[in-house]
């Protein structure tokens, strides 16, 4: 979904082909706006800099959906860094 971002806590060698993919397009194939690879072993971590949505874990890999840390653009309706930095678009 849109309206949350992924975060991908991968604790096994199988998945160490996520480090070498562009966040982008983490993003897409996850369908959110937003993804971000952790490397931090401590999920608590997670929850205390984030406001986590909901988690999973499994076959080595621990997912978070939080929210976005960023605004929403309201044309492609993707949370994005860039939102506001255009004056003639500033949502």
């Amino acid at each position: 979904a849109l309206e949350a971002a992924v975060l991908l806590q991968p604790t096994g060698e199988d998945w160490d082909f996520l480090f070498d993919m562009p966040e982008e397009e983490l993003a897409t194939l996850f369908l959110t706006s937003q993804a971000e690879l952790l490397r931090e072993p401590d999920p608590r971590a997670v929850e205390s800099r984030y406001r986590v949505l909901g988690h999973a874990e499994a076959a080595g890999i621990r997912i978070f959906a939080v929210r976005p840390a960023v605004q929403k653009c309201e044309r492609c309706w993707k949370h994005l860094e860039s939102v506001g930095q255009f004056p003639d678009h500033p949502t």
